[in-house]
Parts: C-alpha cells; sequence; structure tokens
C-alpha cells in the first residue's frame, strides 16, 4: 500500500474533522428510499472537493464552463468504514 499523504494511503481517505457528534447507524438503510446518513454526506463532500481540486487527472464533469472539451459524467460512491 503506498502512502501519498500524512494518513492518506490509495484505498482510504481519513476524515480531517472529528466525527465523535455523529451517532454510527445499527443498521444498513434500503438503499432506494431513505435519508442518507449524516457520515455519508460529509464523505460524499470530501469526494466532491477531492474531485473539483484535484490535479491528478482532467476530465470534464460539466462542472467548469471554460473547459472545451466534451462533457462526460461518471458515477462515485463512498463507503464509510470504521
Amino acid at each position: 500500500m503506498t502512502h501519498t499523504a500524512a494518513g492518506h494511503n490509495n484505498y482510504f481517505t481519513p476524515f480531517a474533522v472529528a466525527l465523535q457528534e455523529y451517532e454510527l447507524p445499527l443498521l444498513f438503510n434500503y438503499p432506494f428510499d431513505y435519508q442518507p446518513h449524516p457520515l455519508a454526506l460529509l464523505a460524499a463532500d470530501y469526494l466532491q472537493t477531492y474531485l473539483t481540486n484535484q490535479t491528478d487527472w482532467t476530465h470534464n464533469f460539466g462542472l467548469d464552463n471554460e473547459l472545451d472539451t466534451t462533457v462526460i459524467g461518471k458515477m462515485f460512491g463512498v463507503l464509510v468504514v470504521e
């Protein structure tokens, strides 16, 4: 496993905030009709911020009107683990 930054590796990105205020869910939610858990929303926000600011590769998600390349959507997901 190659470490890319303090606390990071190729497979996991730790939260940068304290998580004591979040209660862990006891069960998985039904994925087609539920409110996302606050930790899942936080993880999704981290991913969106990373994708917006990363410089490892270029992809036109349709978020930047200044790109002259074809808009191609992508689906991403997050998995919160302890």
